[in-house]
């Protein structure tokens, strides 16, 4: 489950920095990302070196349409889905995501995402195990942790409440910059 909390006027501050001190909602910005890197450099020691699985070989996935339509060349492509525990962690980052609404800030929040397909892959196979593959109990075997996704959850679970200090604090460091 994922770790919530609400500061009060965040939103309202972010738009007001936003107009007139660029450079504050830089630092912020930043400062929310390094915050919620708490918890992904958590997550990325979690991630398993090398290979996930014995068999877990290279897997292409064909992507596009290959052909000729009008004068559009459409190339068809492949994506690699093989496990590479380096790769898979490197693609563990942290995001500050604002939410906008008629071009006013309505919300702010931290979250660290696994952007690579097989850390995907890895971090939710075997949560809802309904196909015949043997891939997801496999996992479960070898990862017996049951919160998913894996190695995102437990990171949040361990580095969550340091991670809303740092953000927390970050935020009183640009009301104080902004009051100045």
């Amino acid at each position: 489950m994922p770790m919530k909390f609400h500061v009060e006027g965040v939103p309202e501050l972010i738009n007001r920095i936003s107009k007139f001190d660029k450079k504050v909602a830089k630092i912020l910005n930043d400062e929310v990302k390094e915050g919620a890197d708490v918890v992904g450099a958590y997550a990325r020691s979690l991630v398993p070196g090398g290979n996930a699985l014995e068999n877990w070989g290279q897997w292409n996935l064909k992507t596009g349409k290959a052909g000729t339509v009008g004068v559009v060349s459409l190339s068809q492509g492949s994506r690699d889905l093989s496990f590479d525990g380096s790769a898979v962690a490197r693609g563990i980052k942290p995001q500050a995501v604002k939410s906008n609404k008629r071009g006013v800030v309505v919300g702010f929040k931290a979250r660290v995402v696994m952007s690579t397909a097989a850390g995907s892959i890895w971090s939710l196979a075997g949560s809802r195990n309904k196909s015949k593959s043997t891939l997801g109990p496999n996992l479960n075997r070898a990862f017996p942790d049951p919160r998913w996704p894996r190695a995102l959850t437990p990171a949040l679970h361990a580095k969550g409440p340091q991670a809303r200090k740092e953000i927390e604090d970050a935020i009183d460091r640009a009301i104080a910059a902004v009051n100045r």
